[in-house]
């Protein structure tokens, strides 16, 4: 199993967070519905997040972290006001 990268970067305070839950739905002929959750974690949280970045050298690591996790794979980064990281 690969190791879980760090975002050693904080992002700026007033950070929005957004929750959605994932569930499927299957639709009955006579009316009736059944609903479950898809996955192990079916109650997605998207972060807007702004870093403040000084130089180009870390715009440009930045860019490249994540770039290589590609929107799927997970990082461990601390939240704003927050002494832990989280996944």
């Amino acid at each position: 199993m690969a190791e879980i990268k760090t975002l050693h970067l904080v992002p700026r305070e007033g950070m929005q967070v957004s929750e959605k839950p994932s569930v499927v739905r299957v639709r009955f002929g006579d009316g009736y519905e059944q609903r479950r959750p898809t996955g192990l974690n079916p109650q997605l949280k998207t972060f807007q997040a702004v870093f403040r970045v000084t130089d180009e050298s870390t715009r440009r690591w930045l860019d490249e972290f994540l770039s290589w996790h590609g929107g799927y794979r997970a990082f461990l980064w601390r939240p704003p006001k927050h002494n832990r990281t989280v996944r």
